[in-house]
């Protein structure tokens, strides 16, 4: 019991610093379940259902890499015409529309005499444009396979681009095979793949022209119309009770069990986002015939209406904003940790700053000299109740050298220093502990005493003989 006291007590002389940060305090709290990329594992408006006539919904803000909300959004699918967007994305980025095409006989016949087209003859001339437009406005797939062919010399060539550039734009589960999106083997995508596609591709302005286009016209040299075309997408239809004009480009597709998928881009004030529903039924009347509401129209609106009304994207990190200042052991001042880059996200317009909480995951428990402008470290999460908005690294926004003439021990040194000192201290105390138990300083006080009386009496004899010489 002595021994475990003394331990204890030497312990005091310790620096907090040696025993460890408090529990927790640069925990990283996982930040693939916050909503602050398009890796997402969860989203701002939680993890439940909300869309019930749906297999997956995405709602993405791009300009924040802010998953507002999603559902079930990795699961497999086969792209059906979600496919042209694609082919799209590749056309304005490399081709022309200028281009006039020669239409080949081998290639339209490809194409299923059921599957929708433009009927397209060979050896038919037409420009890049009507092609690209007649496969968007449309849905032509014979429209899709000559374009292809025209710009990658064949279909398998055309595919292996579109692979490329699903790659560029970050897709992690998605292969394509043709340029149509008709049922084909080892095709398929994800909702979530689908978003990073639309969210790159919508960079070009051309690409957004043509992608929320609902009418056109081709020409002959006289000026007749060849052919007219007009979306059967009714949200962008603006006869249609299911128009919705938030929503500045869409693109359908129907399944074979007629279950329908939307993938659309929309915007409502500052917030422009990337919307997606997939395998939506049409829903119907009692008598299992009469249709009441198609499929993916109504979702796509509900799910526009929970994402977009009452949110805002606001900046939550500053370029060059300082959250930190921090000692440097050895430093001749200390370091400034700031952010070199801004930061958006997502909240409810009725959301404030004081409402965020601010989580520092440092680097390491202390920061030594010298110290280069820069130097990465720390990290700051951005929460906001239990979802993580934001996170960035923290940089060094000065240089600190080391300290002129006076060095400041380190941690480590402090704690060797202390231990030169605690441990005598230590030994002696045990020692002193084992000496009071064996019983040796009570022998040791009887021997001084009897030696003390000794020295007493020799000195009252000393002044008695003293006294009786004088009595004489």
């Amino acid at each position: 019991m002595w021994v475990i006291l003394c331990l204890l007590l030497a312990l005091t002389f310790f620096p907090k610093a040696a025993l460890g940060a408090e529990a927790g305090e640069d925990t990283d709290m996982s930040v693939t379940n916050g909503s602050h990329s398009i890796e997402a594992q969860s989203s701002l408006l939680g993890n439940k259902q909300l869309i019930e006539n749906a297999e997956s919904v995405i709602l993405y803000d791009i300009a924040s890499d802010t998953m507002i909300y999603s559902w079930n959004p990795d699961q497999q699918i086969n792209p059906g015409s979600f496919t042209k967007i694609m082919t799209l994305w590749i056309v304005v980025e490399e081709g022309k529309l200028s281009d006039v095409v020669e239409v080949s006989g081998e290639v339209i016949a490809t194409i299923s005499k059921d599957a929708v087209s433009m009927e397209l003859k060979a050896s038919e001339i037409l420009t890049m444009e009507d092609l690209v437009y007649g496969m968007m406005v449309g849905s032509a797939n014979d429209a899709a396979a000559v374009i292809a062919d025209h710009m990658a010399g064949s279909q398998a060539a055309f595919a292996d681009k579109m692979n490329q550039y699903a790659q560029k734009a970050g897709c992690t589960n998605t292969n394509f095979v043709n340029a149509h999106g008709l049922q084909a083997e080892n095709q398929y995508t994800t909702p979530r793949d689908v978003t990073r596609i639309i969210a790159a591709a919508s960079q070009n302005q051309v690409f957004r022209e043509i992608f929320g286009e609902v009418y056109y016209r081709m020409e002959d040299e006289q000026g007749n119309a060849t052919r007219v075309m007009n979306t059967s997408n009714k949200l962008l239809d603006a006869e249609s009770v299911y128009y919705d004009s938030r929503i500045i480009g869409s693109r359908t597709s129907a399944s074979s069990d007629g279950k329908r998928s939307v993938a659309s881009l929309a915007k409502e004030g500052n917030l422009e986002v990337v919307s997606i529903i997939t395998g939506s039924a049409n829903q119907y009347e009692a008598d299992g015939y009469t249709e009441r509401t198609p499929g993916a129209y109504p979702e796509t609106k509900q799910l526009l209406d929970l994402g977009l009304t009452g949110y805002k994207r606001v900046q939550v990190i500053y370029e060059g904003q300082i959250f930190k200042q921090v000692p440097v052991v050895n430093g001749d001042s200390d370091v400034l940790l700031g952010s070199t880059i801004a930061v958006s996200t997502v909240l409810p317009q009725a959301v404030s700053d004081g409402q965020l909480t601010y989580r520092y995951l440092d680097v390491s428990d202390q920061i030594t000299a010298p110290v280069e402008k820069g130097q990465v470290l720390s990290k700051v999460q951005i929460w906001y109740q239990d979802v993580c908005l934001a996170e960035a690294q923290l940089c060094a926004m000065n240089a600190v050298p080391v300290m002129q003439n006076k060095i400041v021990h380190t941690q480590e040194e402090s704690l060797t220093s202390t231990l030169k000192y605690v441990i005598p201290v230590l030994i002696a105390v045990i020692l002193l502990v084992i000496i009071i138990r064996s019983g040796i300083p009570g022998a040791i006080y009887r021997r001084i005493r009897r030696k003390i009386r000794g020295v007493s009496a020799q000195k009252r004899s000393r002044r008695n003989r003293m006294n009786r010489r004088r009595s004489r």
